[in-house]
């Protein structure tokens, strides 16, 4: 008995607890919008990263403190320097350096350098025109940064932003903190804000240096929302940019969490949708859970309303006359539900 408790208390000391590690990878513009970070109520097009793809890509978070101390498990990610595993920089743990940085020699973005009044550098964009079907467009999101601690309260207060431009909105920054101020390195810290910070070590710090469950950055805001009142269905460019301020040599980052660009936050919806066949010549059969009608629209890919009406589940819209091509189809009930189909 005495050797069989031996054995049970050495195996269980003998089980060493690990974490996984962040997962990045380049994935192009359409995919990182239309299928990662869209959520419900809206359509998009037109999707660019500019100016590189190192900068700009998805990731994975499961078992990161990005998980626990955030809730984001998936999404899309924007840095001032590479998404990839780097000895310069990059967002990968464990965060054992203090000044990690990948000077990339994009140029800066103007709206940003406006925002911030300082010259900018190693801007990642990615930009896009959205159709969302109701009166409010929402995004979530997390700034990090390598600035953090030392060059709080200097020159290099990199920052974000999320710009709109559209019917009542003129590149306007949607990014902001409760009382208004950009995101940004200065502005959202331990002593400014501390509320939506989250410290992450400086590089020589345990446990934070130690372990691929702690990301690179040496700090994070807490999940912020950036809220646009719009008109539906009208086209809105979209830019999600991050900046290096006054410098390029170390990073700050944009986390989104997957399908966290929503229009609308109801709970209620028609259920599945389901259009068939699809690709279609001539009819498109409609199938979804709800048993009564509900108004319709189509959309091309240039935004533009091309038909609508009223469908009720296994009925048939006629595409017939339509020109080859993609369009978006748009339920609209409380929860508007799109589903994109192609005429051939």
């Amino acid at each position: 008995m005495k050797t069989l408790l031996t054995l049970i208390a050495s195996t269980f000391l003998s089980i060493t607890v690990t974490h996984a590690q962040l997962q990045t990878s380049y994935t192009n513009a359409q995919t990182l919008i239309q299928d990662i970070l869209a959520g419900y109520g809206l359509v998009t097009y037109d999707h660019q990263i500019i100016p590189s793809s190192v900068m700009v890509g998805n990731f994975t978070s499961w078992g990161t403190s990005l998980e626990d101390d955030h809730a984001i498990t998936s999404g899309v990610l924007l840095t001032t320097g590479t998404i990839a595993v780097s000895d310069q920089g990059g967002p990968h743990g464990p965060n054992n350096a203090g000044g990690s940085g990948t000077s990339i020699g994009a140029p800066g973005h103007s709206l940003m350098s406006d925002l911030l009044g300082a010259e900018t550098h190693d801007a990642a964009v990615l930009m896009f025109t959205v159709i969302p079907t109701t009166d409010t467009l929402t995004f979530e999101y997390i700034f990090a940064s390598e600035e953090y601690p030392e060059y709080v309260g200097s020159q290099f207060t990199d920052g974000m932003g999320i710009f709109i431009t559209g019917p009542g909105h003129d590149s306007t920054n949607i990014a902001t903190l409760p009382f208004g101020q950009p995101v940004t390195v200065n502005n959202v810290n331990a002593g400014a804000n501390s509320l939506y910070f989250i410290n992450n070590g400086n590089g020589s710090t345990y446990p934070y240096d130690d372990t691929n469950y702690y990301l690179q950055y040496d700090g994070f805001t807490t999940p912020l929302k950036a809220t646009a009142q719009v008109v539906p269905y009208e086209s809105y460019q979209i830019i999600i940019v991050v900046v290096d301020a006054f410098d390029d040599i170390l990073d700050s980052a944009v986390f989104l969490p997957s399908n966290s660009m929503i229009a609308n936050q109801s709970e209620h919806t028609i259920g599945s949708l389901h259009l068939s066949p699809n690709p279609s010549s001539d009819k498109l059969t409609i199938e979804f859970a709800q048993n009564k009608s509900f108004p319709y629209k189509i959309i091309n890919n240039a935004g533009k309303q091309i038909k609508e009406g009223r469908v009720s589940s296994n009925d048939e819209i006629d595409i017939s006359s339509f020109p080859n091509g993609n369009y978006f189809l748009v339920i609209q009930s409380e929860k508007p539900t799109v589903k994109t189909f192609q005429k051939q």
